[in-house]
């Protein structure tokens, strides 16, 4: 190995970053172990669902509700243009839309401090009471914004088909019947109290009183049935799909903790199994070796070259066995669970090459490299694996008496800073067409396999999911027969100078806990 800082390493590297036949970036997972997702539009029981859940909903009506407060006020504004609306034939109450714009508001930061207040205390039946009182009091509000647009004048009655399909998505069928019968007959009192003259009625926003004046009860009763039939069977349809959608959903999740269950099992079972075969294969490994260094005596030319085959099957398993382990160790255990730690990329870098450079002497291959200090926060044992495997592949890929250039360096790529480490090779290279395909496990192309029969397969599966647990960025360039180069790029912390003092460190730590929350 040679760690040269002069200029013959930057000519070398640099002449060796030609433009490669074919690229691949590994698409960088936000959570190697994603949580299961709960879509607000599938709910048909709110009682099985955490309260979490509940207040984002209960956050996202008050934020819907802004919405209508600002169209109400745009409408009291009409008031300004009075001339202009007028002789359009309208006749805007703007006292009245500022004053239900107003009763909303109140109500809307009412409901949002009884949220905000129920943030990791309230329980779910307390959610749900503050979200049914939210749909029944906007339905309330909903009626006297009918009245002042025009209660039988204006299409304004289909504004209740909005909640109606609203209370269908967020609650079960029961109760989103409910509030449809409890909108038909808000609206039904509405018309009521008109006709009765408990409350005074008008054209609506219209100036002129002749389409009221001309129509008669019993006219108003089929529009009536007309509407009940209309808003009947959009709650039937909406809270049909909605069931479906559930239920669908429900399906869904059974068979994800189904497989989850099968997965978690196979791999309990491959961990044990492999457990129970690493002792016998270090066993035979080591009587192999017993036997091929004289310790039973001199052994015919035949023994020895049986015996060097039994070593060297053996030794191909145990480094399979390994594999296995390592990439079952990466894939069973989630983010949280494991111990994460300020790390120097230089330095693991340094320590796999110097693990790897008697193989590489073996294979005839040399390493060159320039390493620059990168800190950053991971799991060791996890990051080793992923730069072991990157540096065996080129080493066991790369052709006799050729070069491994191995770099790292900070590099800033907008907001972000990282360390950039590459692995580029002088070997068979890989092609175009398969570089989507070499992280998965077991998969060879012919050419791999025929220069190393050796290979277990799983090197670049569990780079895969390192890379996916530490939001490191993967791509690889490859020629064939030329070479290839895998680039990484891990996410460094910031670098404190001497001024900072326990403010750099305050601050380089909460980036260490932004990392490992999953943030950039």
């Amino acid at each position: 190995m040679e760690n040269d800082t002069g200029d013959s390493f930057g000519t070398d590297f640099e002449r060796s970053t030609r433009p490669a036949a074919g690229s691949f970036e590994l698409p960088i997972a936000s959570e190697a172990n994603p949580k299961p997702s709960i879509s607000i539009t599938t709910i048909a029981n709110w009682e099985q669902f955490p309260a979490s859940l509940l207040i984002r909903n209960a956050l996202w009506f008050c934020r819907l509700r802004w919405i209508i407060i600002l169209i109400l006020i745009l409408i009291s504004a009409l008031d300004v243009l009075s001339e202009s609306v007028r002789q359009l034939g309208f006749a805007v109450n703007s006292a009245a839309f500022f004053a239900i714009a107003g009763i909303l508001t109140i109500m809307n930061l009412g409901y949002l401090a009884a949220v905000k207040r129920s943030i990791g205390k309230a329980k779910s039946n307390q959610l749900l009471l503050n979200l049914r009182f939210q749909i029944a009091a906007d339905l309330l509000i909903l009626t006297f914004v009918v009245h002042y647009l025009g209660s039988i004048e204006t299409y304004a009655p289909f504004l209740y088909l909005l909640h109606i399909v609203l209370a269908c998505i967020f609650f079960s069928r029961s109760e989103s019947l409910l509030l449809t019968v409890l909108a038909f007959s808000l609206y039904l009192a509405c018309l009521t109290l008109e006709s009765t003259g408990a409350i005074s009625w008008n054209a609506g926003v219209f100036e002129s009183t002749a389409f009221r004046g001309g129509i008669t009860r019993p006219q108003i009763a089929i529009n009536l049935l007309s509407i009940a039939g209309i808003w009947g069977a959009v709650w039937y349809l909406a809270s049909h799909l909605s069931n479906l959608i559930a239920l669908r959903d429900r399906e869904l999740a059974n068979k994800n903790e189904e497989l989850t269950r099968t997965q978690a099992e196979k791999t309990r079972h491959m961990l044990r199994t492999t457990h129970e075969l690493k002792s016998p294969f270090a066993a035979i490994h080591l009587n192999t070796q017993l036997l091929l260094g004289g310790y039973a005596g001199k052994l015919p030319d035949e023994a020895i070259k049986i015996i060097q085959r039994i070593a060297d099957r053996g030794n191909r398993l145990s480094h399979e066995i390994q594999a296995m382990l390592q990439l079952a160790n990466v894939t069973s255990v989630t983010k949280d669970a494991l111990r994460w730690t300020e790390l120097d990329i230089g330095h693991l870098l340094k320590r796999c090459i110097e693990q790897l450079e008697p193989v590489a002497q073996g294979r005839q291959v040399r390493i060159e490299s320039r390493i620059d200090s990168s800190p950053t926060v991971g799991v060791e044992d996890h990051l080793l694996m992923l730069f072991s495997n990157l540096i065996s592949n080129a080493i066991h890929y790369s052709y006799q008496k050729g070069t491994i250039w191995i770099s790292c360096a900070p590099s800033n790529l907008g907001s972000s800073k990282s360390a950039v480490i590459t692995i580029r090779d002088q070997g068979i290279g890989i092609a175009p067409e398969k570089l989507p395909y070499i992280f998965e496990e077991y998969y060879r192309t012919e050419e791999a396999t025929a220069h190393n029969k050796e290979s277990s397969g799983l090197g670049l599966a569990i780079v895969k999911n390192v890379a996916a647990l530490h939001r490191i960025a993967v791509s690889v360039e490859s020629t064939p027969s030329k070479g290839t180069a895998f680039t990484c790029r891990v996410p460094i912390l910031p670098e404190k100078t001497p001024s900072q003092g326990s403010e750099g460190t305050i601050r380089k730590w909460k980036h260490v806990l932004e990392y490992l929350r999953g943030g950039s």
